[in-house]
């Protein structure tokens, strides 16, 4: 027998062996699956402690809620002060301004009328010249105490803080000539009815009619 002869008799001999053993093949299966079975156990088996369950629950709530949180977060507004922890409150300090706001508030409306030009301008130098610094403030509390038609006629001087001081003394020439005032002073006095009563009304109401004029002229 030749070389090529021997060579396919061994390859016939180990297909006949390997085919001829199907047991052998059954016993190394269920040997490996056996083996399987004694090792360790896989994770999915083996159990956890309460107190790990416990705390991984405690986790995933906490994760949650911050998820939640993150997408909309209400306790800006719905959070409980305790008035306990509430710190002193600051105690309210007015401001001055507006406490001089209010004071020239209580002045009269100026609407052009002579006699009561010097009462309405000692009263706005008390009140907001000599308390306000500012002339964009002064100029802009004066238009607010002139009457719409004053307020209309000065309306271009009074949008300029720097004609503050004109607008008064044009107010002053118009309003406030000593003789032009005392004319309609002497006028009012000569106009007054006589005293037809002694009634302690209708001499109250006659001393106020001549002390206004005869005080104002003295001024």
């Amino acid at each position: 027998m030749n070389s090529t002869s021997r060579t396919q008799s061994r390859s016939r001999g180990r297909l006949s062996q390997g085919g001829s053993h199907p047991d052998a093949v059954t016993d190394m299966s269920q040997s490996a699956e056996r083996g399987r079975g004694d090792g360790p156990e896989t994770p999915a088996s083996v159990k956890t402690p309460p107190e790990d369950v416990d705390r991984t629950s405690e986790l995933d709530d906490s994760a949650q809620l911050n998820r939640d949180r993150v997408v909309q977060d209400v306790s800006w507004f719905e959070e409980v002060v305790d008035s306990t922890s509430k710190t002193k409150a600051t105690p309210f300090v007015p401001n001055p301004w507006m406490q001089q706001i209010a004071s020239a508030s209580q002045m009269d409306i100026f609407g052009g009328d002579t006699r009561k030009w010097p009462t309405f301008i000692a009263n706005f130098r008390a009140l907001v010249h000599e308390t306000i610094r500012s002339d964009a403030q002064r100029i802009a509390v004066l238009g607010q105490l002139l009457s719409p038609r004053l307020r209309s006629g000065f309306s271009g001087r009074l949008a300029d803080p720097a004609m503050y001081r004109e607008v008064l003394r044009r107010l002053h020439k118009l309003y406030g000539d000593p003789k032009a005032l005392a004319k309609m002073n002497l006028h009012d006095l000569m106009s007054l009815p006589p005293l037809r009563s002694e009634q302690s009304s209708d001499l109250e109401a006659f001393f106020c009619k001549v002390s206004g004029p005869l005080s104002t002229m003295k001024l």
